[in-house]
């Protein structure tokens, strides 16, 4: 029985060494699996360094487009304010010309009120003239 014993426990040291064996193999894979993987994360970490770079520029971008904002708008505001002081402008002659054309109508309505005033006034006179005419020509006789 010894024989038979040292037999299963030769086989079971075989299937120990098989076994570890294995192990070593799936233990070199896994190393391997690993040493991928720290290669896969240099190169992340290289495009994370790529990606910042180009979030920063980004960013430049932003705070250059960001001033170009501010100063077009500032120079839009610039010329509303421009435009409103001309359109002021109009509207000040605009109001100074009526004013004026109210005071030529107000000058066309005085002359016009004049102008009836004196032909009243010379129709009156033209009445009177008659009369006289007539007083004149019944004292000379000459009816």
């Amino acid at each position: 029985m010894n024989e038979d014993l040292t037999n299963r426990i030769l086989a079971t040291l075989d299937r120990l060494e098989a076994g570890q064996g294995s192990m070593r193999d799936d233990l070199i894979r896994l190393e391997a699996g690993q040493g991928s993987m720290r290669d896969d994360l240099i190169r992340l970490e290289a495009g994370q360094g790529s990606m910042r770079d180009d979030l920063i520029r980004l960013e430049g971008k932003q705070d250059g487009l960001r001033e170009e904002l501010f100063k077009t708008r500032a120079d839009i505001m610039e010329r509303i304010d421009r435009l409103q002081n001309a359109v002021t402008a109009i509207q000040d002659d605009i109001a100074v010309n009526m004013g004026a054309v109210d005071s030529a109508r107000q000058a066309n309505d005085n002359t016009r009120e004049d102008l009836k005033q004196m032909r009243e006034q010379m129709s009156v006179m033209w009445r009177q003239l008659k009369a006289v005419q007539v007083r004149v020509d019944e004292i000379s006789g000459r009816h």
